[in-house]
């Protein structure tokens, strides 16, 4: 039996055990026929990419694929985040007549353009909501500063080069497309969705189902040391110089399909915020214990060390933002305890204990935290000399960072930002990012004094972006996942002003997500 097709039964063979455990929790939030459409395009697409020989094949079928389920699904929002991370990360260069390339192409730029390009123009075509200033300017910090990325950026330095790729006009108007339907597009239809609570709580168990089937498949690779997505990408003839089996405590680090196990981790983290709003609505307790073991067992699959303290943090601030924070305070030192307890005494925990800071083998020769204190004083003094627009040819200095593979790594965002685009950029990244969680912060303390579910909704969305920025500062940026999360929560905040604005009564979760107009 080829290998790739072992690989197939085995991940849909898990995500199916996913999908009928998830059944009856999913239909609390989502229509069955969305449940049913969704779950067949994931499967379509993960059996096309693992059968193609070649890239674009998979892309030409994906296409119709892609097209009609957006198109009849209630909120094409939904179909977006269970379908960019189908296969791993990586892009591929459409060729062009006249010049290198047309722009690159990747999973998650291929469902915006068929998934949410359609939706966006539909949702154009509305007549504009009284309630939308607030988010019109946070439409505008963003466009201005995917502009200013197209300009500012930090230049390319190929494998075993010492040459960078110069800028040019092309590049800049790649640039701008990739941003425009790749980030702004994405934000665009998900921050509407405030202005339908169905579809809120439709994307965030959205959210939590693909966090769970990532999790399961990252559980199967760290018991099996066996990666389920390793052979795609040089099936289709695109060869990597980094090497996909990465260990740590002398276990293989999970990837599932994210290409990373940094980034799967980060993924999972930031995800579980929403599982905490969403295992409140859930009636079995064998179900909301089972959803939240197979999470953190994926996160601790991936042994990523910054995202397992993000996820702690993403629970915490859930707690504390939630109503009734003291009471679920205790309940929350109580299940950490009783997790902490059933985790040393699994095959995991002196596994886990191992690669703690401060505890175990854990020292201050840690290569990868010595990487990081290096990278962080190698930037500042790289920003010192031109704090404000930053210094694009930033990878020529910072040549004695390379690693084993050959690749210099910003595993820090907010250098990258510093780097690439200087104090202009970051002005412009943390005023998108404080608009929108200022904005949420103050409408779920008003939320919390008429409709606790509303409350505890806001909490989910805050503490996920709020975990998920402080998990950025040890990663790079994964532009995909930072904006569905950001774009969530100014949905968020448009919501409870526009049920505000309207006058909606206060009430329990299920009357007030009632129909929702398609988009269509």
């Amino acid at each position: 039996m080829p290998i790739n097709l072992k690989e197939l039964i085995v991940i849909c063979g898990i995500a199916l055990l996913v999908f009928v455990i998830a059944k009856p929790v999913a239909l609390r939030f989502m229509e069955a026929q969305d449940f049913r459409r969704r779950c067949a395009a994931w499967f379509i697409l993960t059996a096309l990419a693992m059968l193609s020989p070649s890239f674009w094949l998979f892309v030409a079928l994906s296409i119709p694929v892609l097209f009609t389920v957006g198109r009849r699904d209630t909120h094409p929002a939904c179909v977006y985040v269970l379908l960019i991370r189908v296969i791993p990360p990586f892009q591929v260069s459409i060729p062009m007549i006249g010049i290198s390339r047309l722009f690159d192409l990747d999973m998650p730029l291929l469902v915006a353009l068929c998934v949410m390009l359609p939706a966006a123009v539909r949702l154009a075509r509305r007549p504009p909501l009284e309630t939308g200033r607030g988010i019109r300017r946070l439409d505008t910090l963003l466009l201005a500063y995917i502009a200013l990325s197209t300009v500012l950026y930090i230049h390319f330095l190929p494998l075993g080069s010492e040459v960078l790729i110069p800028p040019s006009f092309t590049d800049m108007l790649r640039r701008a497309f990739v941003g425009l339907i790749g980030i702004f597009v994405p934000y665009f239809v998900i921050s509407r969705t405030g202005f339908d609570r169905k579809g809120m709580v439709d994307l965030l168990a959205t959210l939590s189902l693909i966090a769970s089937v990532m999790a399961a498949i990252a559980i199967f690779e760290g018991a099996r040391h066996w990666l389920l997505y390793g052979d795609i990408q040089e099936r289709w003839g695109y060869t990597s110089r980094i090497s996909l089996y990465l260990t740590r405590a002398g276990s293989v680090r999970a990837i599932a399909s994210t290409g990373q196990p940094l980034a799967l981790a980060l993924i999972l983290a930031t995800f579980f915020g929403a599982w905490l709003y969403i295992k409140e609505h859930v009636t079995s307790a064998l179900r909301r214990i089972a959803g939240t073991a197979v999470l953190l067992l994926g996160l601790i699959s991936t042994y990523s060390r910054g995202p397992w303290l993000g996820a702690a943090c993403v629970y915490i601030l859930y707690v504390v933002l939630s109503p009734r924070p003291l009471g679920r305070f205790v309940k929350a030192a109580a299940a950490v305890a009783v997790a902490g307890l059933a985790l040393m005494m699994s095959p995991y925990g002196h596994k886990v204990v191992s690669v703690m800071p401060y505890f175990g083998d854990y020292s201050s020769t840690d290569p990868s935290i010595l990487y990081r204190e290096r990278l962080v004083t190698r930037a500042r003094e790289i920003f010192s000399q031109s704090p404000l627009a930053g210094d694009q040819d930033a990878m020529l200095r910072m040549q004695d960072l390379r690693q084993g593979e050959g690749i210099i790594d910003i595993v820090n965002t907010y250098v990258q930002v510093l780097l690439a685009n200087g104090i202009i950029g970051m002005v412009l990244f943390g005023s998108f990012i404080l608009g929108a969680l200022w904005s949420a912060w103050i409408e779920s303390r008003r939320a919390a004094l008429r409709d606790p579910d509303l409350c505890a909704l806001g909490a989910a969305l805050l503490a996920s972006t709020v975990g998920m920025l402080l998990m950025l500062s040890n990663s790079s940026l994964d532009a995909t996942e930072f904006y569905i999360v950001l774009a969530c929560t100014v949905a968020y905040a448009q919501l409870v002003t526009s049920q505000r604005s309207a006058e909606v009564p206060a009430g329990d979760l299920r009357p007030a997500i009632g129909a929702s107009a398609r988009l269509r």
